[in-house]
């Protein structure tokens, strides 16, 4: 028989199969299996642990299908889980808003007052208005660099590459959070 499962000791499968059902009760093993990766025996006992916790019960629809249910105990375990991952997020964000307005603060003090974001679209949607709080009218921002923007400053992301023809001085931001 498989092993005994708790809230405090989900597994990561255990945890992907509890979130897909939550959003899907009428999942069947194999779309689980299709959409996850795992194998059909790999679910099927990942299954049976969550309904031997109490997590998951399941309601026979017919003779071929199930539905699967998250007890009130998964339902309050996926909405802590929810809860704590967005309180993860909003920590991790202050904490990197953080280190970039020190960053800029650093380049500002240097005379650097024309930046431009450079590389993934969402960062720097999220970088913007950072950048925007802390420096208000005293710097200007784009996401678009030419090869004539000799004195700005391109802020680019751990990762991304520079833009070939960039003349101005490239500067990399190195984000670190911690969990």
């Amino acid at each position: 028989m498989g092993e005994e499962v708790n809230s405090e000791h989900l597994n990561g499968k255990e945890i992907i199969v509890l979130n897909l059902l939550s959003g899907d009760s009428l999942a069947s093993q194999r779309q689980i299996s299709g959409r996850t990766g795992f194998s059909l025996g790999l679910v099927n006992s990942t299954i049976k642990n969550l309904i031997r916790a109490g997590f998951l019960k399941v309601a026979k629809l017919n003779s071929k299908k199930l539905r699967y249910l998250l007890t009130e105990e998964g339902s309050n375990l996926h909405a802590r889980r929810s809860y704590n991952l967005v309180v993860s997020a909003i920590r991790q964000y202050q904490q990197i808003r953080e280190q970039l307005q020190k960053q800029l603060i650093i380049l500002y003090n240097q005379g650097h007052t024309d930046f431009i974001l450079h590389g993934n679209q969402e960062i720097s949607e999220v970088i913007r208005p950072i950048i925007q709080e802390e420096l208000s009218n005293k710097v200007s921002f784009r996401t678009e660099a030419s090869p004539h923007d000799e004195k700005s400053i391109l802020l680019k992301f751990f990762g991304e590459k520079s833009p070939p023809d960039f003349k101005g001085q490239v500067v990399e931001i190195r984000l670190e959070v911690q969990p």
